[in-house]
Order: structure tokens, then sequence, then C-alpha cells
């Protein structure tokens, strides 16, 4: 998932074999998605997309094709969320391309993950069997309907807690992803995770 391979200092976790393997796919989804956004140029571009691309053909050969709307579709979606396709362009090249059911699953299992390696790094325990998380995700097209605001992420700010600098070779990474951490004294805590990808792919996915 992150570009040349430049995961946070500390972010290694020991796991079995069926966590350490049994999730590759979905992996795979997440990488393809954290690199799908429309608000940067695309410099810093590790240039991964086309195998990636080619990857997530192997192994879900219908995803692309389910992922795009319709020209009815296209059009509605693009008045909603205010896109004006430029001269030339058509509504399905300019608008937004859908969340799958496959995509959201993926979303689901990496937050699961990502939740109990922060736990085991702030805890030096495994998440335990009886633990719970919840979790409301979203797209950058929240993003486009609330000028750039998401009210979840306000809300949070309210809260106690502290916001980790993520690093590797004295560079900040916080720019890919960041998380606030609300530890109590019997470990039980809040993790709101934003997950912001300097890649860039022109797309904007609504669910």
């Amino acid at each position: 998932m992150f570009p040349d391979r430049a995961w946070p200092e500390g972010f290694e976790f020991p796991a079995c074999s069926n966590c350490n393997h049994g999730s590759a796919d979905d992996d795979l989804l997440i990488s393809f998605l954290a690199r799908t956004d429309p608000f940067t140029d695309g410099e810093g571009d590790d240039g991964r997309m086309p195998d990636i691309i080619r990857s997530v053909h192997q192994k879900f050969p219908q995803l692309v094709s389910k992922m795009m709307p319709s020209a009815i579709e296209a059009r509605a979606m693009n008045r909603r969320l205010g896109i004006v396709p430029e001269p030339g362009a058509t509504n399905q090249e300019a608008g937004p391309v859908r969340v799958t059911d496959e995509i959201d699953n993926a979303v689901r299992v990496f937050a699961g993950k990502l939740t109990k390696a922060i736990y085991y790094l702030h805890t030096s325990q495994v998440f335990p069997t009886n633990g719970r998380i919840g979790l409301k995700w979203f797209t950058n097209a929240d993003l486009v309907t609330n000028n750039g605001r998401y009210r979840v992420f306000e809300s949070f700010q309210g809260l106690d807690g502290i916001v980790p600098a993520l690093v590797r070779s004295r560079s900040l990474l916080n720019d890919q992803f960041e998380y606030k951490l609300s530890l109590s004294t019997d470990f039980r805590f809040r993790s709101s995770c934003v997950h912001g990808p300097r890649q860039a792919r022109r797309a904007i996915l609504e669910r």
C-alpha cells in the first residue's frame, strides 16, 4: 500500500500465517484504492499503478466494469457533485466511479488489521478476541459535497488523545495516513484513522 514500500517505522508486527497471507487480495484492492485521488497532480507516483491494475484485473476480472456507472448514472452523479466535464469529455470520463462490494469488504478487513496493529503497537498486547471495532469510512465524494470537510473528523478534534508522528528515515508519512489515539488505563481505546494517499489517479469514488 505504501509508496516505495516506505511504511512508518515500528509498523512491523508478528502475525500468524492466516493473518499474514489470508488478506492478500484485500491488500491488493487497498493498494489500488490508495492510489485513487482526484485532488493531487500525480507527483511522487511510485510507478506501481499499471502493475497493480493488471493484478486487480487478474484477481477480479469484472471489478473495473462494475465500478463504471452508466451514462445516465454518471450524469446524475456529476450533477449532484457539481462536476462539469471538460470540453470533449463524457460524463462517465469526468464523473465518479462506484465503490463495489469487493472494495467495501477490503476496506473493512484493512481497517481491522490496522486498528489491531495500532493497539498492539501502543499496548504490547494482542487485540482481545472479545474486542469490538467500530468502522465508519467515507469516500472522497463526501469531501466534494462538504467543501473538503468531514464532520466526523471535526468531532474527533474535541477528544483527548495524541496524534503520533509517523516517520521513516526522518521523513514524515502523516500525509499517507494518521490516527488519533485515546488510551485508558484498562487499555480500552478510541482510534480515529484517516488515510490520505499521496498517489494520484483522477477518480472520485461514490458509494
